[in-house]
C-alpha cells in the first residue's frame, strides 16, 4: 500500500475548484438578494404585530378569535449574561449547572425568579409581550 495518493489525470481540480467558488459566490449573492427582498415584508409583519399587541393591551385581552385566525398575546422571556464572573461564581457555588447552556438558561432563570422572587446574579432577565397568530383549524371532513 502506498502512503501517497495521486489524483487521476482526467480530474481537472483547477476547473472544478473554479466552478465550486463561482457556485458558492452565486449562492451567497442569491441569499443576499433574497434577504433584501424579504426585508419589507418582515418590517410590515412586525408593524402589524405591534399594532395588534397595542389593541390587545387596550382591550386587556389575552387573545381574540377571528375567522382568519386567533391573535394571542404571548410572553417571550430573555436572559443574557450581564456579569459572567458573578453568574459563574453563583452557578458553581449553588451547583446549579442546569442554568447554563452557552448562555443563561431562560427557563431555569424564569422559574428561579418566579420561585424565589429575586434575580439571578449576573443575569439580565426581561419579559416582553409579543403577538402570535395561529391559523384557524380546518374542520374534519365527515
Amino acid at each position: 500500500m502506498s502512503d501517497t495518493t495521486e489524483a487521476p489525470q482526467e480530474v481537472d481540480f483547477d476547473r472544478l475548484a473554479g466552478k465550486y467558488v463561482k457556485l458558492r459566490d452565486k449562492i451567497h449573492d442569491l441569499e443576499a438578494e433574497q434577504k433584501k427582498q424579504i426585508a419589507p415584508y418582515k418590517d410590515t409583519l412586525e408593524k402589524l404585530s405591534d399594532y395588534m399587541l397595542e389593541h390587545l393591551n387596550r382591550l386587556s385581552a389575552d387573545s381574540v378569535k377571528t375567522s382568519a385566525g386567533t391573535v394571542s398575546r404571548l410572553s417571550k422571556h430573555t436572559a443574557s449574561i450581564a456579569d459572567m464572573s458573578a453568574f459563574w461564581t453563583w452557578v458553581v457555588a449553588q451547583g446549579n449547572f442546569d442554568f447554563v447552556d452557552k448562555k443563561a438558561n431562560v427557563t431555569a432563570v424564569h422559574d428561579f425568579i418566579e420561585t424565589h422572587k429575586i434575580p439571578v446574579p449576573g443575569v439580565n432577565f426581561s419579559t416582553r409581550q409579543v403577538v402570535g397568530v395561529r391559523r384557524p383549524t380546518k374542520k374534519a371532513i365527515s
